[in-house]
């Protein structure tokens, strides 16, 4: 295979990963649980007998994350601060898998659970600064292949998302409402790894 070839090959397994998560969670809630998709996060299934799944799907996203950082830098799309940032998303996502959420209503943090708290902020940090900036990198470059304006207009709605998040948790009024803000995250950023994704694999 050709370097170009490659780097198709490595966008169009960016996207996979995140369709894959994509399905995973989806298939979280189908399920028969007890977690509350309004009020609870999406961690809150690590705590059940769907667990595995859990971790699967934040792992999955990781290693997506990974893929189109690296297609990117090695596609010649830049190298710059967003995709450094989008690392330390994936990283942060992979980590993740191994520190479980507190139950909903904890009062003091377990060390996991603080260890969760910490990784979680830096997801909804990093992937909101990744999103939006990584397409403003691309626009105008002359090699890039797929549409701009879509792949910012689903980074600013993974940013505003991801950064709701934070206001959920800290407002008492809204806090009823946190699973649904997370999981509008969650699909606003996998809509943007597989915009971004394909669009590297599109000449395939």
């Amino acid at each position: 295979m050709t370097t170009d070839a490659w780097i198709q090959a490595g966008g169009l397994l960016a996207a996979l990963f995140a369709v894959a998560a994509a399905a995973t969670v989806v298939a979280l809630h189908v399920v028969r649980t007890d977690v509350d998709p309004f009020a609870d996060g999406v961690s809150a299934f690590a705590l059940t007998r769907f667990g595995a799944l859990y971790r699967s799907q934040v792992i999955a996203t990781g290693i997506a994350a990974l893929l189109l950082a690296g297609v990117l830098v090695a596609g010649g799309f830049g190298a710059g601060g967003g995709v450094i940032v989008l690392v330390v998303f994936a990283l942060s996502r992979i980590f993740i898998a191994r520190y479980p959420t507190d139950p909903r209503g904890t009062t003091r943090f377990s060390p996991s659970g603080r260890m969760h708290v910490l990784l979680a902020a830096t997801t909804f940090v990093t992937i909101a600064i990744a999103a939006p900036w990584i397409p403003a990198e691309l626009t105008g470059h002359p090699a890039w292949p797929g549409p701009t304006g879509v792949l910012m207009a689903l980074g600013w709605a993974t940013a505003l998302l991801a950064l709701g998040t934070f206001a959920t948790t800290t407002l008492p009024a809204t806090r009823r409402v946190f699973g649904l803000v997370e999981r509008g995250a969650y699909a606003a950023w996998m809509l943007w790894i597989i915009v971004a994704g394909l669009s590297v694999a599109r000449p395939i």
